[in-house]
């Protein structure tokens, strides 16, 4: 046999075997997804102004003159930086609420100041859930201990449908609790949402006829997706992989709702 060859089909195999249980825990119940910090917060002072833009040379939209007057924050934005007098606090973080925009310094957000976790940013361009979706794994595989699930407080490992299902509720789509990612396969197949040609759309999830579970991870783009590596037991990496890395590609489907 070609050496090339054997050293392929050996490559093939230990993935195979990495892979053997895949999921088999994923039936483990799922946290709540992070919760968007849009929401309605207080003014922390009188006659904190609304503007036309994020800046103090923009015209004045409105006064809530009354302190803990009820704001909905949509989003932030960096603009001017502004000084609060009485805390001399600075800060060029500015809210839009009521179609102007608020410095961050006067209202009760989760992080005074700075940017709120969770909180979109006004200018960022507008992506779909299945695309924030894939950022969310792709980032995972850049955290500070890819291998480890803060969602799961356990590795990664084995919980391949685990990891595509956790990508999806971050990013605010409700997915189904499967079992493994067998069943997920098959439920994109019976429902008529599976692809088997074309490079995976951003967020699609892909399919893998590896052992008893199969395997599962989330497209990341250009023919790349973001998996989980190993099985139970094992600490390995999540990692950004070439879409044919694992043997027995079955295709694609996006999720539900996306």
């Amino acid at each position: 046999m070609n050496r090339n060859v054997e050293k392929a089909r050996g490559r093939v195999i230990a993935a195979t075997l990495l892979l053997a249980s895949c999921a088999a825990s994923s039936a483990l119940l799922l946290p709540a997804p992070a919760a968007d910090a849009a929401g309605t917060y207080s003014t922390t002072g009188p006659n904190v102004r609304n503007r036309s833009c994020a800046s103090t040379n923009c015209s004045i939209l409105r006064t809530y003159t009354n302190q803990g007057t009820s704001v909905y924050v949509r989003c932030q934005v960096h603009g001017m930086m502004v000084t609060r007098s009485d805390t001399g606090a600075r800060s060029d973080v500015w809210d839009y609420n009521d179609g102007g925009y608020t410095s961050d310094l006067y209202v009760s957000t989760p992080n005074v100041g700075t940017f709120s976790p969770g909180m979109t940013d006004c200018n960022a361009p507008t992506q779909t859930n299945a695309q924030k979706a894939a950022a969310w794994a792709a980032a995972e595989t850049r955290s500070p201990d890819p291998s480890w699930s803060d969602d799961f407080h356990r590795p990664w490992s084995g919980l391949c449908q685990g990891f595509v299902r956790v990508s999806y509720l971050h990013a605010g789509l409700t997915t189904p609790q499967y079992a493994s990612a067998k069943d997920a396969y098959i439920a994109a197949h019976n429902e008529g949402r599976l692809r088997t040609s074309g490079v995976p759309p951003v967020g699609a999830q892909t399919f893998y006829a590896i052992g008893t579970y199969y395997h599962t991870a989330v497209a990341w783009g250009n023919d790349t997706v973001a998996t989980t590596y190993g099985n139970d037991g094992q600490r390995l990496n999540t990692r950004i992989v070439s879409t044919h890395y694992f043997a027995n590609y079955l295709g694609w489907a996006m999720p539900r709702g996306a």
